[in-house]
């Protein structure tokens, strides 16, 4: 096993927030989160994941792959 549990709550995030069109949050997935991540360390991820997508989204547009 390469992520605990608690990782792979966080990268199924990052997955459903980063394709947000084509997925949603569902309760289910944040009744998940919830087990390992306090609202406020909650908020950081969802916070740090959306930053990310905006840098990569930002280097797209002036042609950086």
């Amino acid at each position: 096993m390469f992520f605990s549990d608690k990782e792979r709550v966080c990268l199924e995030l990052a997955e459903r927030i980063t394709l947000i069109a084509q997925n949603e949050i569902s309760d289910d997935l944040y009744h998940m989160v919830s087990k390992y991540f306090s609202d406020k360390e909650y908020i950081e991820i969802v916070m740090m994941i959306n930053t990310v997508n905006l840098w990569n989204r930002i280097a797209i547009t002036f042609g950086k792959k």
